[in-house]
């Protein structure tokens, strides 16, 4: 069993109140939303994966500063939402993984964007267990 490391652990109103916020790229957060926004990705990614990654921000990588959506440019905000959604996905229905899929979760991670490599790699990591995460 791969379980999902405490620290990246969601609380469930956290993740209903992420998901209630309005879709990207059509979305207009309020203050209030920002804020929720900011703070959730301060809490679990700038705090545990941004100040360990090669000195860059997740939502500062390459991926994210090209033309997203028809077009748009996607702003800070929808770019930490962008971030935060795979945290919340892994929450949502993944907090443990069973050994019989543990192979195919991570090939299938090989495949993804890389901010969500790098959310799996630091949320499922186990110190001292990996040598390639250290």
């Amino acid at each position: 069993m791969l379980k999902l490391n405490k620290s990246y652990v969601m609380s469930v109103e956290e993740i209903e109140r992420f998901k209630s916020l309005p879709d990207i790229p059509k979305n207009k957060l309020n203050l209030q939303q920002k804020s929720f926004i900011w703070n959730l990705y301060y809490d679990y990614i700038a705090n545990n994966i941004d100040s360990k990654y090669n000195g860059y921000d997740l939502c500062e990588l390459p991926t994210f500063k090209k033309n997203w959506m028809s077009g748009q440019r996607t702003t800070l905000d929808q770019r930490k939402m962008l971030v935060l959604r795979s945290l919340v996905e892994l929450n949502d229905a993944r907090q443990t993984i069973k050994n019989s899929e543990i192979g195919d979760f991570l090939y299938g991670a090989i495949d993804c964007m890389e901010h969500y490599r790098i959310i799996i790699k630091y949320a499922y990591k186990k110190s001292g267990k990996w040598a390639l995460n250290k």
